[in-house]
């Protein structure tokens, strides 16, 4: 198994654990992490996009931009424009959310960390049933 899938794997069960411990805000990031993480192995073993290439793309600017945007070119590109849609929509709801988890004054409740969680689960499971992952 790939580092990168075990990695995401980690995130999940630990974001999973921090809400069932009422720490809400650190969920987040772990929530937004399994999706990132999971989004670089599906380029890197399903895409062509070997780490490397990813590490190069994403240097000097926002980091994991590439990685969003080339997931989302990849799952348009195999014709499947409501799961591009739907990488999009969760994607972006977890990365909102992790921006405000961790640079905002603001608080996180359990109905946003919960939210993230489902769209991380969702992001994922989406990706494994675009590219027939078991």
């Amino acid at each position: 198994m790939s580092n990168y899938r075990m990695k995401s794997e980690e995130n999940l069960n630990a974001a999973d654990l921090l809400i069932r411990n009422n720490l809400i805000t650190s969920s987040v990031h772990c929530s937004y992490y399994a999706g990132f993480q999971y989004s670089k192995y599906v380029l890197a073993n399903y895409c062509d996009i070997g780490y490397e290439i990813q590490e190069q793309q994403s240097k000097g600017k926002d980091s994991h931009f590439f990685v969003y945007n080339k997931m989302g070119e990849k799952i348009d590109n195999k014709g499947e424009h409501l799961s591009f849609i739907d990488y999009n929509r969760y994607y972006n709801k977890l990365k909102m959310l992790r921006k405000k988890a961790d640079y905002s004054v603001n608080i996180i409740n359990s109905d946003e960390a919960t939210k993230a969680l489902n769209c991380a689960n969702n992001l994922i499971n989406m990706l494994n049933m675009t590219f027939h992952i078991l």
